[in-house]
């Protein structure tokens, strides 16, 4: 199931101009992989990441966030709004821009906290119903607001819907959500090592069995947080930028 949802995924943001990297599968057939953050990343590392139309999976986040569940948010975009008229701006340059947008109006009640977030945290990554101000100024009023990752992922796990509809993906979410929690990937150093190291180097290899030079590379790959094989695309010229910037610049804070 994982690589039926990573597939459709990145066929859909390869046809929009997003940037995907290569790895290969256990046939050694090679595919479209997402960007892999393997730690909580700084606000403007994150952001830089979006500038590179980067997709990416975090599998470290905790509290029902899902490790899919930027990306299925991108997906829902990218198909209900292709009869949109982007004039000519593929939704990766949309990404890439959302990149460029962050918080520059201080406000007293929260300036320090204000100043680490943007756009993105806007529109994609609220706050979940019910847990006010958790990770930072914007809520939702509704489990069905999928600004949110948690509402969303909460939604697709749950909602009996989903489950009669997509049961293939809401059970294949709930289990990988399980996993996560349970092979504690993201409180144990030693499992992060572990992880990225079967990333890296495949299946049934640990951390413990690599030579001193390749943990030193799985090391630098942790303590970077960001794992992409092979980066295949480019980013989008100034020019287009500009453009978007012009059409939405200014409107949302």
């Amino acid at each position: 199931m994982q690589n039926l949802l990573t597939t459709v995924l990145a066929r859909a943001e390869s046809q929009h101009g997003f940037c995907l990297g290569g790895a290969q599968n256990s046939t050694g057939v090679q595919r479209p992989a997402a960007l892999l953050l393997t730690g909580v990343i700084n606000e403007n590392k994150f952001r830089s990441l979006l500038r590179q139309q980067m997709p990416f999976k975090d599998p470290t986040v905790p509290y029902g966030h899902g490790e899919f569940s930027h990306r299925i948010q991108w997906y829902c975009v990218i198909k209900r709004a292709q009869a949109f008229d982007t004039q000519g701006i593929a939704w990766a340059d949309l990404y890439e821009w959302v990149g460029t947008q962050a918080h520059t109006q201080a406000q007293n009640w929260d300036e320090e906290g204000w100043a680490n977030e943007g756009l993105w945290d806007a529109l994609f990554d609220r706050n979940k119903y019910g847990r006010d101000g958790f990770n930072g100024p914007y809520n939702t009023a509704a489990l069905t607001d999928f600004r949110s990752p948690e509402n969303l992922h909460e939604h697709l796990t749950t909602h009996a819907n989903m489950k009669t509809d997509c049961p293939l993906l809401s059970t294949f979410l709930a289990v990988r959500e399980a996993k996560r929690t349970n092979t504690a990937i993201r409180v144990s150093t030693a499992y992060i090592n572990d992880y990225a190291t079967k990333k890296v180097f495949g299946s049934g290899v640990t951390y413990a069995q690599l030579s001193d030079s390749d943990k030193t590379q799985i090391d630098t790959v942790v303590a970077g947080k960001t794992l992409l094989p092979q980066p295949t695309q480019q980013q989008t010229p100034d020019t287009v930028m500009q453009k978007l910037s012009a059409l939405f610049g200014g409107l949302w804070w």
